[in-house]
C-alpha cells in the first residue's frame, strides 16, 4: 500500500511540473476539428440567386458513339450553368461544378478562370480546349479509347448541351473547358463568371507561373 501510494503521489507531481496529468505520446498528431461538410443545397441556391440553372450530368463513356453504347460511370454530379450574354441567348454558356463554384478559397479551375494563363500557340490541329486544359494540368479526356470520347450528360430538358466536356483539375475542381478557353481569350461566353465565384480576391495566387 506505501509503494502504491508513494507511485501516485510521483504521477501527480510530474503532472504538476509539466502542466498537465494526461501524457501525450511524443509525435502524435493533435487531433484537428472535422471540417463542415459541402453543403449542396446551399451551393444550389446561390448557383440559382446568382443567374444560374443547376444540371444534374453524369460521366459517361463513348459519347462519339451510338447513344446505345454509351457507358454511364459513377454517382451524378450538380453543376451550374449559365446560358445567353449579350444577346446571344442559349447559343452561349458556362458551366462549372457546383463546389467549385460555391467554394470560398481559391481552386485550380477558378484560379485559371481569373488569371488567365496564356492560350497555346499552336494546337497542332487538335481540339483547343482539351490542349488548353492539358497544358494547365488539368483533364479533359477520359477513358483508353479516346476515339470513343468522353463527357458529363444531363437528361435535363433543354440544357445548354446534353453532353459537356469539363476541364478537371487535381483538386476536384471542374469548369466547362470551351467556356474557360474562350474567356482566356478574351470572349465571355454564358456570364462573366468573375464577380459570381464566391471566392474573391484583391490578388489572386500564381498557380500557373509562364
Amino acid at each position: 500500500m506505501m509503494r502504491l501510494a508513494v507511485l501516485t503521489l510521483a504521477v501527480v507531481l510530474i503532472g504538476s511540473l509539466v502542466g498537465t496529468t494526461s501524457v501525450r505520446a511524443e509525435g502524435t498528431p493533435k487531433a484537428s476539428p472535422a471540417e463542415a461538410p459541402f453543403d449542396v443545397q446551399a451551393a444550389a441556391d446561390y448557383c440559382v440567386a446568382k443567374g444560374g440553372i443547376v444540371r444534374t450530368r453524369v460521366a459517361t463513356l463513348g459519347i462519339n458513339l451510338d447513344q446505345s453504347q454509351w457507358i454511364t460511370l459513377g454517382t451524378p454530379k450538380q453543376f451550374c450553368e449559365f446560358t445567353g450574354h449579350a444577346g446571344e441567348g442559349d447559343t452561349s454558356w458556362i458551366t462549372l461544378s457546383l463546389e467549385t463554384l460555391y467554394s470560398e478559397q481559391p481552386t485550380l479551375a477558378t484560379l485559371v478562370y481569373l488569371t488567365k494563363p496564356e492560350l497555346p500557340k499552336d494546337t497542332g490541329g487538335a481540339n483547343p480546349a482539351a490542349v488548353y486544359c492539358s497544358k494547365l494540368g488539368g483533364t479533359y479526356d477520359f477513358g483508353t479509347n479516346l476515339a470513343d470520347g468522353g463527357g458529363w450528360v444531363t437528361t435535363d430538358p433543354e440544357p445548354a448541351l446534353q453532353v459537356i466536356e469539363y476541364c478537371t483539375f487535381a483538386d476536384g475542381s471542374m469548369i466547362d473547358a470551351w467556356g474557360l478557353t474562350y474567356h482566356t481569350g478574351g470572349v465571355i461566353r454564358g456570364a462573366d463568371l468573375t464577380p459570381i465565384l464566391r471566392y474573391q480576391a484583391t490578388e489572386y495566387p500564381n498557380a500557373f507561373p509562364a
